[in-house]
C-alpha cells in the first residue's frame, strides 16, 4: 500500500494504463502517479494547449475537474463549468483535441419559452391634460429611447429592442400634432437578457411620464398599478434572467 498526499482535495481519479490519474481542487494540473516506477509522478497542465491561452498563466485556476475517463490514448475531464475537456494523454503532453461546452438554444433550434409572453404597462391621461405627442416626444427620447414608424423604442442587443412604447389606441402608432390617451409600455420577453433592469428602466419612464402630465400608471389590466404587482413583475423578469443565464456575464 501506498500513501500519497495531495495539496488539496481530490475530486476525481481513474487508472490509465498503469499509472493513477488524479486530480486536487484548487490545482491547474492532473497528476499521473507510475505504478511500476514507485508512484513516480509527473503532471500536465491544463492550461497549456487550450484556447486564449497566454504564457505567464500556467497556475490560473479557473475549474475544477470533477471526473476523469479514460480510454485508449484520450482521457475525458468533466469540470465544474461548461467546460469538458478530452485530453490526448499517451504521451503525457497536454494536447487538448476538443473543448466540449453546453450548446446555446439555438444552436439547439428549440423554442423560446418565452414567445408571446410581455410585460407591459398602461398610462390613461386625464380628459383636461393629456399630453401632446410632441412634448412626449421631447421627454421619451431624452430618456435615450428612438422614434421611428410611428413609435419609441429602447435600444436592445443583436437589432432586438428591449422594449416599445406605443399609442395605447389602435393603430398603436403615434403622429403629429395629436393629444395623446394612452400609453403602452411593452416588453417581449422573447430573446431578452437582463429582463429584471430592463423592467426598472420602463418602470422609471412609465412614473416619470406619469407624473409629468398626472396620469394614471397602470398594469396590464389597466388596474392602478400596486406595489405588490411590481413585485410580481420583477418576480417574473428575474425568473426569466435566471433561465436564459443573464446573470452570467
Amino acid at each position: 500500500l501506498e500513501t500519497l498526499n495531495l495539496s488539496g482535495t481530490v475530486e476525481a481519479l481513474c487508472f490509465h494504463r498503469e499509472k493513477l490519474v488524479c486530480y486536487a481542487r484548487g490545482t491547474p494540473y492532473l497528476l499521473y502517479f507510475d505504478l511500476n516506477e514507485n508512484f513516480k509522478q509527473s503532471k500536465i497542465n491544463l492550461n497549456k494547449g487550450q484556447a486564449g491561452y497566454a504564457a505567464g498563466f500556467d497556475d490560473h485556476v479557473s475549474f475544477a475537474v470533477m471526473d476523469i475517463a479514460a480510454h485508449g490514448d484520450y482521457s475525458a475531464l468533466a469540470t465544474d463549468t461548461s467546460r469538458n475537456i478530452i485530453l490526448e494523454s499517451e504521451t503525457g503532453k497536454a494536447e487538448e483535441i476538443n473543448e466540449v461546452r453546453v450548446p446555446r438554444q439555438g444552436e439547439l433550434d428549440l423554442p423560446d419559452a418565452n414567445e408571446g409572453k410581455f410585460i407591459v404597462l398602461h398610462l390613461k391621461a386625464k380628459l383636461d391634460n393629456k399630453p401632446s405627442f410632441e412634448l412626449l416626444k421631447q421627454k421619451i427620447t431624452a430618456n435615450g429611447l428612438d422614434y421611428k414608424n410611428g413609435y419609441f423604442e429602447n435600444p436592445g442587443k443583436n437589432s432586438t429592442p428591449s422594449f416599445l412604447v406605443l399609442n395605447g389606441e389602435e393603430p398603436a402608432t403615434f403622429s403629429d400634432n395629436t393629444e395623446v390617451k394612452v400609453i403602452t409600455i411593452a416588453l417581449h420577453l422573447k430573446e431578452q437578457r437582463n429582463v429584471e433592469k430592463t423592467f426598472n428602466k420602463m418602470l422609471e419612464l412609465g412614473r416619470s411620464i406619469a407624473d409629468a402630465w398626472d396620469m394614471k400608471l397602470c398594469d396590464e389590466s389597466f388596474n392602478t398599478i400596486s406595489e405588490q404587482r411590481i413585485s410580481e413583475y420583477k418576480n417574473e423578469a428575474h425568473e426569466v434572467d435566471l433561465k436564459n443565464g443573464s446573470y452570467g456575464g
